[in-house]
């Protein structure tokens, strides 16, 4: 099934469900990794237009002037459209605000192109189990000599060494001590973003790591309310009961 040379966010949401069904016949995938499956793709596809960008598209000549490059994988109606919208100044436009806030950038990590789970099933496959996201963010941001990839890791790395030391064991049983709330990594790096559990890879939220603590307080408002409710109606019974019994006395 074709698919447009256009974000994936942009997809039709049609066109997303035949992409799943074909992966899915293709792969063992349950229902409830679709959502990764989609970010997973989203990112490659973007890769793949960066790299095309990179190796054929010429910045400095217009739409009509590049020259479809020879390679078997391209598509030309997909390269034909890629190229109107790299040449539009909307995306000339937003490719400068992205490339200034690219430049703001404070550190680079040095992982190439292993993900964070990946570089985690690593040390956990060496005897390192107990490994959160502040270990990932110091072995991702640290070269092989032994010095962070910059200043401003290694400032960051300075922070987190000392915080991490002094750190009492967690004697939490979840399954998802690879992150916390306010937990190391937060206190030097700033909280986590809506919806994203920042330093753990694609995929994880909030919700899905630690549930959602504005229904589970009214869960538990609830809950008390009820349980009040029922005091209240068992202290109105024993009232009636005891006026019933003093007016057939009389």
């Amino acid at each position: 099934m074709p698919i447009n040379f256009q974000d994936w966010r942009k997809v039709p949401k049609t066109c997303k469900d035949d992409v799943f069904a074909y992966v899915q016949r293709k792969y063992d995938i349950s229902d409830g990794r679709k959502k990764w499956v989609f970010q997973d793709l989203n990112n490659k596809w973007r890769s793949w237009k960066y790299v095309n960008r990179k190796l054929y598209f010429k910045y400095n000549e217009k739409a009509k002037q590049q020259i479809r490059p020879n390679a078997p994988r391209l598509d030309l109606d997909q390269w034909k459209e890629a190229v109107q919208q790299w040449t539009s100044l909307e995306w000339k436009r937003s490719s400068e605000t992205n490339r200034k806030n690219k430049s703001q950038q404070k550190w680079f990590h040095c992982a190439g192109t292993r993900s964070v789970a990946d570089i985690h099933d690593e040390e956990c496959v060496k005897g390192h189990l107990e490994l959160d996201r502040t270990d990932l963010f110091i072995k991702r941001h640290t070269r092989k000599d032994g010095n962070p990839t910059n200043e401003a890791a290694r400032h960051v790395i300075e922070k987190l060494k000392p915080l991490k030391s002094a750190q009492p064991p967690s004697d939490d049983c979840t399954p998802h001590h690879v992150a916390a709330r306010n937990d190391t990594y937060t206190q030097v790096l700033g909280p986590d973003r809506p919806g994203r559990v920042s330093g753990v890879g694609t995929g994880p939220t909030p919700t899905s790591m630690w549930g959602n603590e504005s229904k589970d307080a009214l869960r538990i408002e609830n809950r008390l309310l009820m349980q009040r409710m029922e005091e209240l109606e068992t202290t109105m019974s024993e009232k009636f009961a005891k006026m019933e019994s003093m007016i057939s006395g009389s």
